[in-house]
């Protein structure tokens, strides 16, 4: 902490010494009532060919300044209203007072603005890919999602699901967070119009200010004016498979002068469902034990989330954030399984098994946040954030034995009841300024305190002779002692980051260092284990970028990544599929280190894309058996994978009214895991192709044809079959784009069904997973009025945090 505060100090200390002199400065005023002019937007473009420099917003008594500025000659701008110029900064001139500025527009200089040439689509800076939204090829996008799904590199599905270089992105509004779930997430991106946003910065490799968890991150830049009053949508959709689904909702937003109020509030009533079918050759023995089974398994789900929050603007340099957000869910589920067996070459009961389980989840998190932020490219923001999750289930498990279709025994039945408790709290500051003139440097910590109980009590049905229609009470159970647990897990986060980035003429580069400290302690209370850690990860991230001319760059980034494993993975208690399939999670695993280095070379909207991933520690779930109890468990374990890629992305418009993106990836990997001190090993290539097709209809309307496929492919051990699917859809806006309809088939063939293998230790597993991914649905979306103001989050891992307590 003591080397933070000094880093600070030596940071101010050089920004006083180095900072260039140039600065033109003025008052903005109504041109007829001659008072002063509150938040106006200041543009300072050059008058070589009319570009923009810098911008600043004026305060409540109407005064802008604009500082740091290099010698040149330039035209100001205020609110489009007002033009003036050229103004000349040099070294005998170093400093304009403009005085007085009244709003009245000059006719004459206007019509000498003009801008020569635009922004190209897509451009690359320090690394990152900068998607410029005023190009035409977005002209007939209604919201963010279609930016994104016409963006290099990016994937993003019919259901508005999106996928960076193989990985969930985390998506950021202006370097912040929205601190929303995955529903509420994309629900604000379709809310969230092309004429509100600036840009959309991709970045493949985050760098180190950013959460390490974070693979890939998608930043969306805002326009920022300061028109006042009410905006807002509102949704509703419908899906129908095998059975039908909805949700509804919207956003809200209010802005006054000093406070901007938001809201987002969301539905959702679902009914999902799985078919799973195995085959499982177990055992050392000459004589395999053999399973068959099908799982019939039903997951209705319901939702209410929100988000509210409040932006106070004290002044343009000065910001307070408040937000509170809630998740409340129920999913209330049950399996319907049959179980054929030979164990040692010897036919056993048929065993039909019915499982009922509930699932209830509660989280709030609220969170304050200060900012400051002035025109010289200094920037500080501290935000305390904490959460708590509330998640009781229960579980029911029946178990029937047939032979030709009559009962050979008593019914087996075990229930249970969990409840699962988590809460954090979080501290996060940062820091950021330009230092020797165009070096810009940035710092910051984040202490984060994570709390989780969970207990389960388990008891056994013990009438031996008991029926699936015999009425039992609470008398006829016992309590399970070999099973009953309480699990407590808490863990300290300390973190610190320091980064510089600078651009010069070809070259540019980014370099930062993130170390952090973990304290954990997991202990099964009941049992009386207890595992303790304390360790450090020190975590370098470096970008180097070379600018070949106006259409080719060169990009090397190397990464090494922190993610630590969820509360869910690292819980030991037993969730049981069927009697002879749980499911286990492992307070012993490690936390995984990514370890990625990747080459790009981009021409245009072409990219060319090679690299290689080293993951330690990473994080699967394996099928074990043990065959004194002919139970198989699927274990979560820490698997060692690397892969060397080659993937390719292009985006373009074929004709002016067809638009297209593809990416091809290919792999060659491998994955090693040592069991019972055997070690197993799995090496085979990976590839997949995705093609989009977005159609401009007459009328107003768009179609998008789209279709992705994967080879037979290895990872984590399994052996994936191939598969793939075509998806349609068909949208049009009206009333001035303030209504939009949306209707989507989706994997029309049902071709995306999961087939795989995964041979390891003793065990050897066949299976396929059928679910509702064939589905139509329809949704309607309303935009009513004028404000373009948009709630913003903040860059912490507020949500990051948050999701691991709900995971």
């Amino acid at each position: 902490m003591k080397t933070f505060f000094i880093v600070l100090l030596l940071s101010f200390a050089c920004v006083q010494t180095f900072a260039q002199k140039g600065i033109i400065k003025g008052r903005a005023i109504d041109g007829n009532t001659q008072k002063p002019v509150e938040f106006a937007s200041v543009a300072l473009l050059s008058a070589a060919d009319s570009s923009i420099v810098k911008g600043a917003i004026t305060d409540t008594l109407g005064v802008f300044e604009l500082v740091n500025l290099a010698e040149g000659s330039y035209i100001i701008t205020i609110s489009q209203k007002v033009f003036k110029g050229p103004l000349v900064i040099n070294l005998t001139q170093n400093e304009l007072n403009l005085g007085n500025l009244a709003l009245i527009t000059d006719q004459k200089l206007l019509a000498e603005v003009v801008v020569r040439g635009s922004r190209p689509v897509f451009e690359q800076k320090l690394g990152n890919i900068i998607v410029n939204v005023d190009s035409k090829m977005f002209k007939t996008s209604v919201n963010a999602l279609e930016i994104m799904r016409r963006s290099p590199g990016l994937l993003v599905d019919v259901s508005g699901n999106v996928t960076f270089r193989g990985t969930s992105p985390k998506i950021l509004i202006d370097g912040k967070d929205l601190r929303m779930s995955a529903e509420q997430e994309k629900n604000y991106l379709r809310s969230l119009a092309p004429e509100q946003i600036e840009s959309i910065e991709l970045m493949p490799n985050p760098p180190a200010k950013y959460e390490s968890a974070f693979a890939t991150v998608i930043n969306i830049k805002l326009k920022r004016d300061q028109n006042l009053g009410l905006k807002g949508s509102v949704y509703g959709s419908f899906q129908q498979h095998r059975f039908s689904n909805g949700d509804v909702g919207g956003n809200i937003t209010y802005k006054t002068p000093k406070i901007a109020y938001s809201l987002n509030l969301g539905l959702s009533n679902s009914r999902s469902y799985q078919e799973l079918t195995d085959k499982r050759i177990m055992g050392r023995e000459s004589v395999k034990d053999v399973f068959e089974s099908f799982s019939y398994i039903q997951n209705p789900y319901k939702s209410l989330n929100f988000l509210a929050g409040a932006e106070y603007t004290i002044n343009p340099k000065h910001s307070f954030d408040f937000k509170l957000t809630g998740d409340f869910s129920s999913s209330p589920s049950a399996t319907f399984a049959e179980n054929k067996s030979t164990i040692g070459g010897v036919e056993r009961p048929f065993l039909r098994s019915t499982n009922a389980m509930t699932d209830v989840g509660q989280t709030l998190t609220g969170l304050f946040g200060y900012r400051f932020k002035n025109d010289k490219g200094r920037e500080f923001i501290a935000e305390f954030a904490a959460a708590d999750n509330q998640k009781p289930g229960s579980q029911d498990l029946i178990g029937d034995y047939l032979r030709n279709g009559q009962p050979v025994r008593g019914i087996t039945r075990q229930r249970n009841v969990q409840q699962a408790n988590s809460n954090f709290k979080t501290l996060n500051v940062s820091y950021s300024d330009v230092v020797f003139k165009k070096w810009q440097f940035e710092t910051g910590f984040k202490i984060n305190v994570v709390k989780n109980l969970a207990k389960i009590d388990f008891d056994t049905l013990t009438r031996p002779n008991a029926t699936p229609e015999t009425v039992v009470s609470n008398a006829d159970f016992a309590k399970d002692l070999s099973r009953t647990n309480e699990f407590t897990f808490d863990e300290n986060i300390n973190m610190f980051f320091v980064q510089m980035s600078r651009q010069f003429k070809k070259l540019g580069f980014v370099a930062g260092v993130r170390a952090e400290n973990t304290i954990t302690q997991g202990q099964s209370i009941t049992v009386q284990s207890l595992v303790s850690r304390n360790y450090w990860n020190i975590l370098p991230t470096l970008t180097l970028q070379y600018k070949i001319n106006d259409n080719s760059n060169l990009v090397w980034a190397s990464s090494r990544k922190l993610s630590r494993p969820t509360v869910w993975q690292l819980n030991p208690f037993p969730f049981f599929l069927d009697p002879l399939t749980r499911a286990l999670g492992n307070p012993f695993l490690f936390p995984q280190i990514r370890n990625a280095t990747e080459l790009t070379y981009t021409y245009k909207t072409l990219m060319l894309i090679t690299g290689y991933n080293l993951n330690q520690n990473s994080v699967t779930q394996l099928p074990l058996y043990n065959s004194t109890t002919r139970l198989t468990t699927w274990q979560q374990a820490n698997i060692e994978t690397q892969r060397v890629f080659f993937d390719v992305s292009h985006s373009a418009a074929l004709m002016p009214k067809w638009n297209y993106q593809i990416y091809v990836s290919t792999a060659y990997g491998g994955e090693k895991i040592t069991l019972n001190n055997q070690l197993n090993t799995s090496n085979g290539v990976a590839a997949s192709a995705y093609l989009t097709n977005i159609f401009t209809l007459p009328k107003g309307y768009s179609l998008e044809v789209s279709g992705w496929y994967n080879i037979p492919s290895r990872a984590s051990l399994y052996v994936s079959q191939s598969m793939g699917a075509v998806n349609l859809g068909l949208q049009k806006s009206f009333k001035n784009n303030r209504w939009n309809a949306q209707l989507n088939i989706n994997d029309i063939f049902w071709t995306s069904i999961f087939r795989a293998n995964i041979q390891v230790d003793d065990t050897n597993l066949t299976f396929t997973n059928r679910q509702p991914n064939r589905n139509a649905s329809l949704r309607l979306t309303y935009n009513f009025g004028k404000s373009k103001f948009q709630s913003q989050g903040r860059k912490s891992g507020v949500s990051e945090d948050a999701a691991r307590l709900r995971k």
